[in-house]
This record gives C-alpha cells, sequence and structure tokens, in this order.
C-alpha cells in the first residue's frame, strides 16, 4: 500500500540527500544511488520537478517519471525500470502484511480503518497531499493499537530493502 507515494519519496530523499550504499548486498536504496549516479546535473533537477509537482496527481506524477526516463533511454532507462520492478515486488510484501493484519484484527472499526485507507491510496486522480491529508483524517479515529501496527507494517518492511534480482 501507499506505493506510489512512498516510491517517489524514497526516489526523490535518496537523490537529494545521496544515501550511502548499504553494506551487506545491492538492494533497493544501493540502486536507487546507482540510478542517482547515472543521471547528470540536469536531468536530476528535471527529477525533482516532476516529484515536487504539487498540482499533479499521483498518477501524473508516476507517468511523468516513466516518461522521462523513457525519453532518457540506456542505462538510465533500464536503472529505472529494475528499480521500479524491485519496488513493486516491495510493495506487494507489505500488501500482503496489511491484508494479513486486517484479518487478525477483531475490532471491525480498525478493519475499516485499514480498508479506507487502502481505497485512499488507490485513487490515483488525487495528489500525494490530498492522499496524506485523507489518510490523517482517518488515523485521527483509530486506536493506538492501530497505529502501531500500520507503523510496524510499514516501517519493518522498508528495513528490509535489499531485494536483490541477482
Amino acid at each position: 500500500m501507499f506505493s506510489s507515494k512512498l516510491f517517489v519519496l524514497l526516489f526523490l530523499v535518496s537523490i537529494f540527500e545521496n544515501v550511502k550504499l548499504q553494506r551487506n548486498g545491492f538492494g533497493f536504496f544501493e540502486k536507487i544511488y546507482d540510478l542517482d549516479k547515472s543521471l547528470t546535473p540536469i536531468e536530476r533537477e528535471k527529477v525533482r520537478e516532476i516529484g515536487n509537482n504539487s498540482t499533479a496527481t499521483k498518477q501524473e506524477i508516476i507517468d511523468n517519471l516513466r516518461t522521462f526516463f523513457h525519453g532518457i533511454g540506456g542505462n538510465p532507462e533500464e536503472k529505472f525500470n529494475s528499480l521500479a520492478e524491485m519496488y513493486r515486488t516491495k510493495i506487494a510484501e507489505i500488501s500482503e502484511k496489511i491484508k494479513e493484519q486486517q484479518l487478525s484484527m477483531d475490532n471491525e472499526n480498525a478493519k475499516e480503518i485499514f480498508e479506507n485507507a487502502a481505497k485512499i491510496h488507490q485513487n490515483m486522480n488525487i495528489t500525494f497531499a490530498e492522499e496524506q491529508k485523507q489518510i490523517k483524517e482517518i488515523l485521527k479515529n483509530a486506536t493506538p493499537e492501530v497505529k502501531r501496527k500500520i507503523e510496524h507494517i510499514f516501517w519493518h518492511s522498508s528495513k528490509n530493502h535489499k531485494i536483490s534480482n541477482n
């Protein structure tokens, strides 16, 4: 869940903060770092512009990133496509963990919070800011336990980025 937002945020943060290489393997952040190094300063600036467009919907940002890398072609496009595939795999894992948590909940209100958050996330015709606002609104009614479960799912899933296709 939250795949497109998380992808763009991780991508942009890593480019602008120059994420250092992780030890022990060639995982997600290493691929971002490698992609960053394959871009010129002008290309990095264009990626920044695309990702920081606060009026663009989530789908527009994703489409614009894909179009941009397709326009560059070559090695950067290959690296972007590889990174995108790796990320889709990780998001599928996170989605599965969310479903497992949702099924294990006894509280109907908690299940509803998960369902509503998923629906908001799946709406690609809103901006990232609108998504964040709507999800924050839903979480106002969540119990501390539900908030902890959501945090646990995303924190522990994102801590283990080292998915390798090698």
